[in-house]
């Protein structure tokens, strides 16, 4: 059996996605190592994998960003430097003699000591894709971020990766590392229909949907009264510092016709929303999953993770995205007839009220999502994505094609 190292970029975004994969792997006898900060121990180590602990240098980097602009991706790409040179020995240490089969490791800029260990240690990488996949004809930065490629901030970032790539890629290059160039295959971990321009990606790209599985450092869910429409409302583990907007939830889902499960994370005082009837719950955080299978609404930030869930679930959804990749996964949805969207800055009751009976009674919105539920049921899941890197691990001429690439 083969020894399959993850590295994911630390935000439960990025981690969470995965954990099916590692549970399948594990369940198929491979050995997982996981290398991600303490916030993930109990997640990874829960799936079955041997967690490999570092301490990140982006948290306050990101905290800092709540907008994420092409300024902003190009303060990340700075930071994502910085983070690799303090992680990279940290990993390098904690896998020396004991060193992976196979790598697979997030396409995100934070993730790059995978990639980069993967070719010093001389084994095939796997890279997966967590939100949208770029190549040449769509991606994320040309579309919601504008980056000056002359700017001095930039033009000093590509000096730093060369400089980086030169001490430690061994034989990788500046696009290697940056547009998954040498990777075996690409796991995007959302079904083609949901990709945008999905059908020009080329069949080394895999969409196996998302790899959902157990949770139980979560917790449980019990619903009491079922007779109810439950609509759950999120924010989700990043910005999620908005009290004015479970405000005016809380006014939108007065109507004791709802159950409502507000999820609010840790940085809004359940004080601040004021006195709430008895049909609302507030929490610092529930098992998103269960609460999705009971649920007949998200109200949802759009992050990738959770729209993937709300899909699995059959669920519709209103987007009140937060950030340009939340954004782009709110657009999608509102194309595609999976919900409605919201600025977040016109955020009011009347408008969630009005969004959310809209997307509740509108019978394409159903039809919709359960065609992309669909979708989601025939991509494969976690036990196609441990397909792909299970043919990673074997010479690439044993490896048949239609293992790497999509099916037809």
């Amino acid at each position: 059996m083969a020894h399959v190292a993850f590295f994911a970029a630390p935000g439960a975004g990025h981690v969470y996605p995965t954990l099916g994969i590692v549970a399948e792997l594990v369940a198929r006898g491979h050995r997982v190592s996981y290398a991600s900060t303490a916030d993930y121990s109990a997640s990874v180590t829960g799936a079955g994998a041997d967690f490999v602990g570092y301490e990140t240098t982006m948290r306050a980097v990101f905290a800092g960003l709540p907008q994420f602009t092409g300024r902003d991706l190009v303060e990340v790409m700075h930071a994502s430097l910085r983070e690799t040179q303090a992680v990279l020995p940290v990993v390098r240490a904690a896998f020396d003699g004991d060193e992976p089969d196979v790598v697979v490791c997030d396409a995100a800029a934070p993730a790059w000591p995978g990639r980069l260990l993967a070719a010093r240690w001389g084994v095939p990488a796997v890279q997966f894709w967590p939100n949208f996949a770029g190549n040449e004809h769509w991606s994320m930065a040309r579309t919601y971020m504008r980056v000056n490629p002359l700017s001095r901030r930039m033009l000093t970032f590509l000096l730093g990766l060369h400089r980086l790539v030169a001490r430690h890629g061994a034989g990788l290059t500046v696009r290697d590392l940056t547009r998954g160039g040498s990777v075996r295959a690409n796991l995007v971990l959302l079904p083609r229909a949901f990709q945008v321009a999905g059908e020009t990606f080329d069949s080394s790209f895999r969409f196996v949907g998302p790899c959902l599985g157990g949770r139980a450092f979560q917790g449980t869910w019990k619903r009491d009264r079922p007779e109810r429409d439950l609509v759950l409302v999120s924010l989700g583990t990043g910005y999620n510092r908005r009290p004015e907007f479970f405000r005016a939830c809380a006014e939108a889902f007065a109507d004791p016709r709802w159950d409502v499960v507000m999820s609010i994370g840790g940085a809004v005082n359940p004080a601040d929303l004021g006195e709430l009837p008895p049909h609302i719950q507030v929490h610092r955080s529930v098992p998103q999953l269960e609460v999705l299978r009971d649920a007949r609404l998200f109200v949802t930030h759009a992050g990738m993770g959770s729209v993937m869930e709300a899909l699995d679930a059959g669920v519709p959804m209103l987007a009140v995205p937060q950030m340009a990749e939340q954004r782009a996964n709110a657009d999608r949805l509102v194309q595609l007839g999976l919900g409605r969207a919201l600025d977040p800055d016109l955020v009011t009751a009347a408008a969630v009220r009005a969004a959310a009976e809209a997307v509740v009674d509108d019978p394409d919105v159903r039809t919709g999502v359960g065609r992309m539920q669909r979708e989601i049921r025939s991509a494969g899941g976690a036990g196609a994505a441990a397909d792909v890197i299970e043919s990673a691990v074997r010479p690439p001429s044993s490896a048949p094609a239609e293992q790497i690439g999509d099916t037809p």
